[in-house]
């Protein structure tokens, strides 16, 4: 009878950005007699909300109880990902369990080079001179000293900015700066 929990899915490093090299740790059990001269196999995918696709398959040979495995992954994409990993759904190997055969866990992937403007939002107009500028400071959580800079202008190449911020400090997760 295998085993995988969704709380047996985990990263290294825990909090990775797009284009790490990371490993999916997977620790799957094997409740039920060790399989000699037999293979399992494991699989592991990854889920976005606009796209889907398969990390790794691979064989793990016979072991008892408890094991691990791991599959290197490199995320070209950030955002929420659904992990999910199976252990004998593929080549079965008999058991009379198979509820507990997939593990799902939800992750965030972050993309530095994407600021997370929180206010003003997209397509905001204003005749004020007033206008606050709120971020989510990522590197607050993965752990990087993050700089922000905001230049306001109303062209499209920044020739000649109208405001400039200067460096804006994070306080905790959050940036904030008022023009």
């Amino acid at each position: 009878d295998f085993e995988i929990k969704s709380n047996d899915i985990t990263l290294i490093p825990e909090n990775p950005i797009v284009g790490d090299s990371l490993q999916v740790k997977i620790k799957i059990s094997n409740w039920g007699s060790i399989f000699p001269n037999d293979s399992v196999v494991v699989e592991l995918n990854a889920e976005l909300p606009d796209t889907s696709y398969q990390i790794g398959i691979l064989k793990r040979t016979s072991f008892g109880e408890k094991d691990s495995v791991y599959f290197p992954w490199i995320p070209d994409k950030g955002g929420f990902y659904t992990l999910t990993a199976k252990v004998n759904e593929t080549d079965i190997i008999m058991e009379e369990d198979h509820s507990d055969n997939i593990g799902t866990a939800q992750i965030i992937i972050f993309n530095i080079s994407e600021p997370n403007i929180l206010t003003p939002v997209d397509g905001f107009v204003t005749s004020s001179n007033q206008v606050e500028f709120t971020f989510a400071d990522i590197g607050y959580y993965i752990p990087k000293e993050l700089k922000y800079f905001i230049q306001i202008d109303t062209s499209l190449n920044f020739s000649a900015p109208l405001f400039s911020s200067g460096e804006i400090i994070p306080i905790k997760s959050l940036a904030r700066w008022n023009s």
